[in-house]
């Protein structure tokens, strides 16, 4: 029973001010960027992220009121990687949420920045 009170818990609410009244209200972008900086692997992040108990995935995008599961896409282009989540609205259509883009540079400092995708979050939303 103490374990379930000490598990972070991130969601948002109507009440919340950082609202954009966009569909992207319904997944927290700052939640899903530090579970992700938490997960020692890609698949465990994935099983989080969709994990009910996390609280963390809400988006309904297809309308059929139920969670849609988030997909994430690797991709690498030498140091650098790029993790797309993906929604499949339908079977032939798919929904990016997001990307996670995690690079190196020179000095080998990592940076990471998670950038909403424009018609769920508006425009610019980034979060460092």
């Amino acid at each position: 029973m103490l374990t379930f009170f000490s598990l972070p818990v991130f969601s948002q609410t109507e009440n919340d001010s950082t609202l954009l009244g966009l569909p992207g209200d319904n997944l927290n972008l700052a939640a899903v960027l530090d579970l992700f900086q938490k997960s020692k692997t890609i698949e465990e992040f994935e099983k989080s992220l969709n994990d009910q108990k996390t609280g963390i995935n809400n988006l309904d995008l297809n309308l059929d009121s139920i969670v849609d599961f988030i997909k994430v896409v690797t991709e690498k282009k030498d140091d650098d990687f790029t993790f797309i989540l993906q929604v499949d609205v339908t079977e032939k259509e798919k929904q990016d949420v997001a990307v996670i883009l995690v690079s190196k540079d020179k000095n080998k400092k990592v940076t990471m920045q998670i950038v909403g995708d424009e018609a769920l979050y508006g425009k610019n939303y980034i979060i460092e």
